[in-house]
């Protein structure tokens, strides 16, 4: 019997010292830097994301992030954007011979974003249109700043299009995190394929 107790108690303890502590801070800021960026996740399952860049300033995202995987967990931000998918509508226009493409975003007319069909490019006007000569459309692509997004289109007749982008970024940091899944190994978080932060002494928080 005490046997048993024995193996269910050393059972226990290596399940609790196995159990990874995802919690503390992330990234350290070099001395006199222009670029910087840590995570901080808290035990209560809340983060704070410092993102700093010269040229942009800083900002501090708030939110909750959730364990989903062994290595993985995901972030949430509290603030999130009206549109996070872009819609597309299309018909034909039995009046014009044209391809006409409206970008909207925001409810606004979207000026000057780089529109391409069928590998051909123009600029949106400053109601947001551009206008291709007569040829059947396979796909739309639009691109603004940091956002660029390709569109299959299902209906080769139609001829007006209109987008309405999902929100756009217009600061080089970002203010948002919607289901972002984030990589935890060997004590670092991989952001994207150019940034890693490797965990590091809380002292080296950069912001209240």
């Amino acid at each position: 019997m005490r046997y048993f107790i024995f193996l269910f108690s050393l059972l226990l303890l290596n399940s609790c010292s196995t159990r990874k502590d995802f919690t503390g801070l992330y990234g350290k800021c070099g001395k006199n830097y222009f670029v910087c960026d840590q995570l901080e996740l808290k035990s209560d399952n809340t983060f704070e994301y410092f993102s700093f860049m010269d040229v942009g300033g800083s900002i501090v995202v708030k939110g909750v992030w959730e364990k989903i995987l062994d290595d993985d967990i995901i972030l949430n931000s509290f603030e999130r954007p009206q549109n996070s998918k872009t819609k597309i509508f299309g018909k034909v226009n039995s009046e014009s011979k044209d391809i006409s493409v409206k970008i909207i975003e925001r409810g606004n007319p979207l000026v000057g974003s780089v529109v391409t069909i069928n590998n051909q490019s123009k600029i949106s006007d400053e109601n947001g249109i551009v206008i291709f000569d007569n040829q059947k459309v396979k796909s739309i692509t639009y691109q603004f700043l940091n956002s660029t997004e390709r569109i299959e289109i299902d209906n080769s007749d139609y001829n007006d299009f209109e987008l309405i982008v999902k929100d756009i970024e217009y600061s080089v940091n970002s203010s948002f995190f919607v289901d972002k899944v984030l990589k935890i190994k060997n004590r670092t978080i991989l952001i994207n394929d150019k940034l890693i932060l490797k965990k590091t002494a809380i002292k080296h928080k950069q912001w209240n």
